[in-house]
């Protein structure tokens, strides 16, 4: 917040014209930070295949193959969510209130939450409605 709020005073600095519509200003300042911190945080790096991951990483967990597929699940809901829902869960995941949120997206708190939660439930009807024609398949149509 501190790194956001000297980017918008240096810019009000260098441009008193920002100071005309600060709060959408600083909140644009805010998303852009967000999202290049998610960049930076989430990059994927090869470490080997799953023989080494395992020696390397020592992947001792119960069900670790489940562990995975529902990292890649999740990862993959997150990705057909539409760009404003998922910079919604990124600001719920750093704590942010809905309240806060919809400040951010010029909603209520309310809608924030509903326009989020609708999202979701597209593109999980979605998923699932692919998964069900995916089903009906049989390997010798291919």
């Amino acid at each position: 917040m501190e790194r956001v709020a000297l980017k918008v005073s240096n810019r009000l600095h260098d441009e008193p014209s920002v100071k005309r519509n600060l709060p959408g200003y600083f909140a644009a300042a805010f998303r852009n930070q967000v999202r290049e911190q998610f960049r930076k945080e989430n990059r994927v790096t090869y470490e080997g295949l799953l023989r080494e991951l395992e020696r390397n990483h020592h992947l001792t967990a119960p069900d670790w193959e489940a562990a995975m597929v529902w990292e890649l699940c999740l990862q993959i809901l997150i990705d057909q969510l539409p760009d404003q829902c998922r910079h919604m869960l990124n600001f719920r995941i750093l704590g942010f209130s809905w309240e806060e949120i919809g400040l951010v997206f010029h909603l209520s708190g309310k809608q924030a939450r509903s326009q989020f939660y609708y999202e979701l439930a597209k593109v999980r009807a979605k998923l699932l409605n692919g998964k069900a024609k995916g089903a009906g398949h049989s390997e010798e149509s291919d």
